[in-house]
């Protein structure tokens, strides 16, 4: 039987990331550890996408597989509106989707709301990562030519297979966050914001499928 979710909304989203980063005094070994909730509640509202696509999670052909570097394409293109401005895209595809459907994503940077913007927090995790193939990936330093309207910023093939979102540190068998981990975690923080429904992580697929209908 299905869990019942709370329906939640941009609001909802923004005031969680608010409340994560800046209020909340739950412990988490690392700031990664903590952001990355803000940015997998981020791509599940805007994707609709299961948690046990993002996280690795037993439950889908019994695999500790998860979103990796190698699924994720970063390009710097024009806009064709302003000629001198350049723009990020980000493209995810979603391979541990359920059923034969692997849909790709696209994210666009954004700069009129930052707490929206699911590409700046894969750089942060792509920098302290260590997977660009060049150090030079400042965007301003990323031209593109004449005859393009993109380029695409290549990861190291070595990094490809490094989960996107995962613990401080392995577990005893080397796995890094599951879903488990990650439910609970985002119970701790959500019962700290303070809403009276506290529902899953399915909530965000849920409000973004609300939005849809």
């Amino acid at each position: 039987m299905s869990i019942i979710q709370p329906v939640v909304n941009v609001d909802d989203l923004l005031y969680l990331t608010y409340h994560t980063v800046a209020i909340s005094n739950i412990w988490f070994p690392t700031a990664r550890s903590r952001q990355q909730h803000s940015t997998l509640r981020k791509m599940m509202a805007a994707t609709a996408a299961r948690p046990g696509t993002l996280v690795e999670s037993t439950g889908y052909i019994q695999s500790n597989d998860c979103l990796k570097y190698k699924d994720l394409e970063l390009y710097m293109i024009k806009n064709l509106e302003v000629p001198t401005c350049k723009a990020l895209v980000l493209r995810v595809k979603h391979r541990l989707n359920k059923g034969k459907r692997r849909p790709i994503f696209t994210y666009i940077e954004r700069n009129d709301n930052l707490g929206l913007c699911v590409i700046q927090d894969i750089l942060e995790y792509a920098f302290e990562d260590n997977v660009f193939s060049s150090p030079y990936i400042i965007w301003r330093y990323t031209d593109i030519p004449n005859h393009r309207l993109s380029v695409p910023i290549h990861f190291k093939d070595s990094k490809k297979e490094v989960p996107v979102f995962r613990r401080a540190t392995r577990d005893d068998e080397g796995n890094w966050v599951t879903y488990a981990t990650a439910m609970e975690d985002g119970r701790r923080l959500c019962k700290s914001a303070g809403p009276k429904d506290l529902g899953t992580l399915y909530k965000y697929r849920y409000g973004a499928a609300e939005n849809l209908d």
